[in-house]
């Protein structure tokens, strides 16, 4: 992970080293609310995501479950519930 501004962009590394970006997170004013962007390596950009409650904002609960995130080339990454 590393931050900026109210940005932190989550990367997972393969067991071969390669750096793959999975998302970032949005700080909005509250610790218990963010907003999630997911990465898309064909435009190489981050893809606002809506929540299932509707909002584009939301909580580590509001999020689907399993914490799964699949990125456009098929690369699981498995985030922790806890």
């Amino acid at each position: 992970m590393r931050h900026r501004s109210s940005f932190t962009y989550v990367t997972a590394t393969s067991t071969d080293g390669t750096e793959l970006t999975l998302c970032r997170l949005r700080y909005v004013g509250s610790v218990h609310h963010w907003q999630v962007g997911i990465y898309g390596t064909s435009h190489d950009d981050y893809a606002e995501s809506i929540f299932p409650t509707g909002l584009p904002v939301g909580t580590r609960e509001d999020g689907p479950r399993p914490r799964v995130f699949t990125n456009i080339v098929g690369t699981v990454a498995y985030c922790p519930s806890d």
